[in-house]
């Protein structure tokens, strides 16, 4: 993807627009079940891969899906779950356990809710759920510009790609 900056700017507005125009209109039932059916179409690419024992979410910030409706979900089958931490600007990112309404929050240096330095963290968790803006035909990821997860996915091989 060439041009990124008008691209993140296109499909932010996107996003925006459909959280607007559908998300927030849709009842609490409607809302479950379309996270639900999410977590189901997930669920069966994870679940038959028993060497999986740990699922990395993300915080949902700036109309992202829920991330952590489907983490609970997936808690309630047994995996230990994580979410990313960053603590400078360059530094690598790395997973701390997320243990559903029990763990304790701060905020990284970006504002982003994170589990506490209290939580137990690794560097490569068995699956990854990437937030993006958008992908295009070659699954190339359109993020937010930070590179985190770019930086992540880059490190893994290709075998280790889903």
């Amino acid at each position: 993807m060439s041009n990124k900056i008008p691209m993140r700017a296109y499909y932010r507005k996107i996003r925006r627009d459909y959280y607007k125009n559908i998300i927030s209109k849709m009842s609490e039932k409607e809302c479950e079940k379309f996270y639900c059916d999410y977590f189901e179409r997930i669920r069966e690419i994870i679940e038959p891969k028993q060497e999986i024992k740990t699922i990395a979410g993300f915080m949902p910030i700036k109309n992202e899906p829920d991330c952590l409706f489907l983490l609970k979900k997936f808690l309630n089958l047994g995996y230990e779950l994580f979410l990313p931490f960053i603590e400078q600007k360059h530094s690598a990112m790395i997973f701390r356990q997320y243990t559903g309404d029990n763990t304790n929050f701060i905020k990284d240096i970006y504002g982003i809710p994170c589990p506490d330095e209290n939580a137990k963290a690794i560097a490569k968790p068995d699956v990854v759920l990437v937030p993006l803006l958008a992908f295009d035909s070659r699954l190339f990821r359109l993020g937010y510009g930070g590179g985190f997860y770019d930086k992540f996915l880059g490190g893994l091989k290709k075998k280790e790609q889903m």
